[in-house]
């Protein structure tokens, strides 16, 4: 059995120690920087995406290989290379796609080309909506947020500097607020079973396991979601939705080749403001009409909530003969509130397809979401082995910066001394606190915090006929257990009405207890309550 494992064990460290690194920068003709354009293997769902100044490196086995480089309105490359044992460096220079309008013409009065082109698409939506019974496949997930600007004072508080440093940015409010990166597999089978396997997470400057779900946005779909709902209740038509000929005009902008395969470059316009509907381009491939690529944006103007822009943009590839998914997905944002301007992206890279996978027994089952025991351990070497997309220098800065900071405040020494100053911070008790603003302390201790807080008085007064003026006063006291995740709070209430002066009191204990679950399907926890009033 030794001898097996050692084998095993010796083939895999073979194949590592011979994997060749590919890297280099895609940039435009200009020498401009190209953010986020594909890079994969011709013939494979193995490929990664450059990074926001276009760098970019991939790990391969020695071997002969095609390495393919696309970016949505730029003409794709190929480039043939052998790998021996040597890095290689590979940069692409990519020109602005030549569409080929000589053959259309659009009379005076008459359609333009887009729109049969759009209907083609449009029947053949339901076929690729979800063409697979089943895969699985790996997706790596960063995601970035950051401020151009914070204000002074942030509803009603104070945003000092202190505050300031502890979030990351500088003086003028710019910098990185908050940076996660996460490498999850996903398992999926018909008509709705879906199965994460978080394999490792970080979150800088915290323990945390980063945003680890992936967001599949499926433009195949009537309705497309994107995120959560709250960005739009509706969601958004798609441009080739069963009804989008009621809602888009189209223009065709030309069409150009890709292993012999034309595509059709298409804009896409609202006809009306104030509806939840895109604008930019769509790529579709003449004869299968399937989606190729595409570059899309909602505004506030069509109904989107929350924040200022969003932008996608997706590159599809063939995964097999038939069918195609998402290579790679970027969706930037801009936030502007309150004196609040943040902008960030979430970079999805998907690869590793199996189209057929063979799930054992009860594989699907309660258990949706399993992480890795050492989901947030992972060391520095192992992230940069397994990362598709390299860190921007700012990235790499804001991970060491904020992580060590993070493990030196979460010493023993420091809890304490942050303890002690939070407490001073707290200041006196006023009779503001009292009657208007209510009165909050804590003791902050790191691992059995308590805290108190006294609901204000004046806000609280009401007035009936029975008995007259009312004064209702309200306090809880809270311990947690940081460790075990249970907690205790005790919440006495009196009420006194001053007409019929009759003095109501009465009290509330929960117990709140947190249980873990482990088997071989992942972890799982439940949270159970038991309340007591009288």
């Amino acid at each position: 059995m030794r001898t097996f494992v050692f084998f095993i064990s010796a083939c895999i460290l073979c194949q590592s120690a011979h994997a060749v690194k590919i890297s280099g920068t895609i940039t435009d003709d200009k020498g401009n920087i190209l953010a986020y354009a594909s890079i994969f293997v011709k013939g494979s769902s193995v490929g990664t995406t450059s990074n926001n100044r276009g760098r970019y490196f991939l790990d391969l086995p020695s071997g002969n290989y095609t390495i393919v480089c696309q970016y949505v309105g730029y003409t794709r490359q190929e480039k043939k290379l052998a790998l021996a044992g040597e890095p290689i460096t590979l940069d692409f220079q990519m020109s602005i796609q030549q569409t080929n309008l000589k053959e259309v013409t659009v009379k005076p009065g008459g359609e333009d080309p887009a729109y049969e082109i759009i209907r083609h698409a449009i029947k053949k939506r339901k076929s690729y909506e979800n063409p697979l019974d089943s895969f699985t496949c790996e997706a790596y997930i960063k995601t970035l947020i950051r401020s151009r600007s914070l204000p002074s004072r942030i509803l009603g508080k104070t945003f000092s500097d202190e505050d300031r440093k502890d979030l990351g940015v500088d003086s003028e409010g710019k910098g990185i607020i908050y940076l996660s990166e996460s490498f999850t597999r996903i398992a999926f089978k018909k008509p709705d079973k879906i199965k994460l396997e978080v394999i490792s997470g970080r979150e800088s400057g915290s323990n945390g396991y980063g945003f680890n779900f992936p967001t599949f946005i499926n433009f195949y779909s009537n309705n497309v979601n994107i995120f959560i709902t709250q960005l739009s209740p509706r969601g958004y038509v798609s441009p080739i939705a069963d009804g989008a000929l009621n809602y888009y005009k189209y223009k065709f902008l030309g069409s150009f080749f890709e292993d012999g395969k034309e595509i059709n470059q298409i804009r896409v316009i609202p006809k009306r403001r104030f509806e939840p509907l895109f604008s930019g381009t769509i790529n579709i491939t003449d004869g299968d009409w399937r989606i190729h690529s595409l570059d899309l944006m909602l505004t506030k103007d069509y109904q989107l909530e929350i924040v200022d822009t969003l932008k996608i943009r997706q590159i599809h590839v063939p995964i097999t003969p038939q069918v195609w998914r998402t290579q790679n997905q970027v969706v930037d944002f801009s936030f502007k509130k309150f004196g609040i301007d943040v902008y960030g992206n979430f970079l999805n890279v998907y690869s590793n397809y199996d189209p057929e996978p063979r799930f054992r027994k009860k594989y699907f089952n309660n258990v949706v979401v399993k992480y890795d025991t050492g989901v947030n351990k992972k060391s520095f070497a192992y992230w940069d082995s397994l990362r598709p997309v390299p860190l921007e220098p700012e990235e790499l800065e804001d991970f060491r910066v904020k992580d060590s900071t993070f493990k030196s405040r979460n010493d023993s020494a420091s809890l304490r001394r942050t303890a002690d100053s939070l407490r001073k911070k707290q200041g006196r008790i006023t009779v503001m606190n009292i009657f208007f603003n209510g009165i909050k302390r804590s003791d902050f201790d790191p691992d059995h915090p308590a805290s108190i807080h006294v609901q204000p008085l004046i806000p609280g007064l009401e007035y009936n006929t029975v008995e007259g003026l009312v004064i209702n006063g309200e306090a809880s006291f809270l311990k947690e257990y940081k460790k075990t995740g249970n907690s205790i709070e005790f919440t006495p209430h009196i009420r006194y009405g001053f007409s019929n002066t009759h003095l109501n009191a009465w009290a509330t204990l929960t117990l709140s207890e947190r249980k873990f679950l482990q088997d071989m399907e992942g972890e799982t926890y439940s949270r159970s309550s038991w309340i007591f009033s009288g």
